[in-house]
């Protein structure tokens, strides 16, 4: 419904099958600071692809500014902000909701009662 529909629509498809391609290494039976930050770290890699494309004014700045270098600390801030957003604070709230007993019937709510 804006601007940014279609683009918003294939980040999401991407980012949505990278972070399942995270957690399937462990094959969904793991759901520590680990595996989900790779789960958050993995979405950040596949989004270059149509960035280049439809923004590439951003990665020209990049390589403009800092070279190769810059193009790969983009890509790194993707990663390490996915990590640490979509991994570790996500880790944090489940944790949290868990242990009010809301997740019981999950395989994730019964490894963090383990825990």
């Amino acid at each position: 419904g804006s601007y940014f529909g279609l683009d918003a629509l294939i980040w999401g498809i991407l980012q949505a099958l990278a972070s399942e391609a995270g957690f399937a290494i462990w094959r969904y039976k793991r759901w520590d600071y680990i595996s989900m930050s790779v789960a958050g770290f993995l979405p950040g890699l596949p989004i270059q692809i149509p960035g280049w494309y439809l923004y590439p004014s951003l990665y020209t700045s990049a390589m403009s500014y800092a070279g190769y270098a810059g193009v790969i600390s983009f890509i790194l801030i993707h990663c390490i902000s996915g990590l640490v957003i979509a991994g570790i604070l996500t880790k944090i709230f489940i944790d949290g909701v868990a242990s009010t007993g809301a997740l019981d019937l999950l395989s994730i709510g019964k490894e963090v009662k383990k825990s």
